[in-house]
């Protein structure tokens, strides 16, 4: 099984609990914004550093966790770049990335090995903490407590990352995801899963009771997005739920042989996603079925688009451009083009974002950009 128990090892100074000398989650060092002012119009600003090589392709995101970046790396595994400068910090080269890895409270980095065996690094330093169990698949989400994974007998198991302890484990039965992983979002006692038989379902991420649930939401198993207890999702239709009850708030149609809605990303109270050539910032008003559009931008380029999901930092948006050559970044409240920005390479742009930076990942390479802010 994939929590603790006998096939449990851990090694710390103060023995018993197998993360009592885990350290608290290190300081965000935070970049200095850039201003419109100081830039020519249109013109990117210089990278923060990069783009630097040691990277390898793949469909999850850079991962940021206070003052590290962690990433799939070029030769196998886990490489971890300091936010400040893209020097290595550390790596963990037994564990593969496809499996997942996900960041606990931003004290630790957890993802499994190609055994399938559970392990968590300190992730500020790469220090190995404990590894547990067997047989895991896909690490989901994780939240400041628990890990949510599925086994290759399709079990999920939500796993306390302090203790070890199994603290439920239920069939996957619903979302399934015979294409590939479901993508998944732990918050406010909720592990929201989206998976790719168009199924969405709301665990009680203590007991792993269902809450709520839909379905015809898309095959892509695209991530949510939350902010402010509204819960997000892409695909054939843009859609807003409570998180707590799963109260549908509002969904907005990609039509009939249109491209579908990217993953979205969220931001206070207003929402971005992109379809095709378009970008839109909707806001939620409550008791009306229908989003508040709040801006409109037609993005560069020609092509299908992509489903990757856009980032927001300071007073920025990125867009990815629907042929995927560049990436723009827009004002966040007006939708208004500041500049592009493009990394040589091939395949989709990955991004995340945290302290005032935009990773960027793209064939092999990765940088960190300055967004502008007030």
């Amino acid at each position: 099984g994939a929590g603790g128990g006998a096939g449990a090892w851990w090694l710390n100074r103060n023995g018993g609990s197998p993360t009592a000398d885990v350290p608290p989650a290190a300081a965000t060092p935070e970049a200095a914004f850039v201003w419109a002012v100081d830039t020519k119009p249109g013109e990117a600003p210089e990278p923060l550093w990069g783009p630097v090589d040691g990277t390898a392709p793949g469909d999850e995101l850079p991962l940021p966790v206070r003052d590290v970046v962690v990433v799939r790396a070029a030769k196998g595994g886990l490489l971890a770049l300091s936010v400040t400068d893209g020097k290595e910090r550390w790596r963990a080269k037994e564990i593969d990335a496809d499996a997942g890895f996900v960041s606990v409270a931003d004290r630790m980095v957890v993802g499994a090995d190609r055994d399938g065996v559970l392990r968590a690094f300190v992730a500020s330093t790469g220090r190995p903490v404990w590894r547990s169990g067997s047989g895991v698949r896909d690490v989901l989400a994780a939240d400041g407590t628990r890990v949510y994974l599925v086994t290759e007998d399709d079990e999920l198991h939500a796993v306390d990352a302090w203790t070890l302890a199994t603290a439920w484990k239920r069939p996957m039965t619903s979302p399934r995801s015979p294409g590939g992983a479901a993508r998944a979002l732990a918050a406010d006692r909720r592990l929201v899963i989206h998976g790719r038989d168009g199924r969405v379902a709301a665990l009680h991420a203590e007991t792993g009771r269902t809450e709520w649930e839909f379905t015809g939401q898309g095959t892509a198993g695209q991530a949510p997005a939350f902010s402010r207890n509204i819960v997000y999702f892409g695909g054939p239709k843009l859609t807003a739920r409570s998180l707590d009850a799963g109260v549908p708030l509002w969904e907005e149609e990609a039509g009939s042989g249109k491209a579908d809605w990217s993953t979205p990303a969220a931001s206070d109270i207003v929402v971005f996603a992109a379809r095709s050539f378009h970008a839109y910032r909707y806001g939620t008003t409550m008791g009306s079925s229908s989003p508040k559009q709040e801006w409109h931008e037609i993005l560069d380029g020609t092509g299908p688009g992509t489903l990757a999901p856009p980032v927001v930092e300071g007073t920025t948006v990125w867009l990815h451009a629907p042929d995927n050559g560049h990436l723009e970044a827009v004002d966040k409240e007006t939708g208004n083009q500041l500049f592009t920005v493009g990394m040589r390479g091939e395949g989709t742009y990955r991004m995340a974002s945290g302290g005032n930076r935009v990773f960027l990942v793209r064939g092999g390479r990765i940088a960190a950009m300055p967004v502008y802010g007030e």
